[in-house]
């Protein structure tokens, strides 16, 4: 009989591979000691924003990346490693990201991102965040 906790881990990356293969925009964030009630402040914000916050095991964030020919993003998943699943846009995503960051950096910081194709560095993804909305 299989080990189950292999079978979990199984579904939730085809089930995470099975959506970046539909939209493969995507944050990944360092999270270093974020207590419960941070990290669901942090999802309901991202929430608002059509975004979701999948907290990763980096082998499992690897292999993922492995099946999706994204290796280049694989250097990103050290350590613990948070997900960030953008709704339609993911610039409203990125700057609920930064502004979370402001008041918790011990806590939470962006190692980087893969948008349209292109890796982005962490510097890059806060030029993201300070751009202004669409209407401006």
């Amino acid at each position: 009989m299989p080990n189950v906790g292999r079978l979990v881990k199984e579904a939730a990356v085809k089930e995470l591979s099975e959506r970046l293969s539909q939209r493969p925009d995507f944050l990944v964030t360092a999270i270093r000691r974020l207590p419960a009630v941070e990290a669901d402040s942090l999802r309901q914000k991202l929430f608002t924003s059509q975004a979701r916050l999948v907290m990763i095991k980096r082998t499992l964030g690897k292999r993922m990346m492995d099946q999706l020919n994204l290796s280049s993003v694989t250097e990103l998943f050290e350590g613990a490693a948070g997900l960030v699943l953008p709704g339609e846009e993911i610039l409203p995503a990125a700057k609920v990201i930064v502004e979370f960051i402001k008041t918790h950096e011990e806590q939470l910081a962006v190692r980087g991102a893969f948008i349209d194709g292109l890796l982005f560095d962490k510097r890059r993804v806060e030029e993201l965040a300070s751009l202004p909305p669409k209407p401006v």
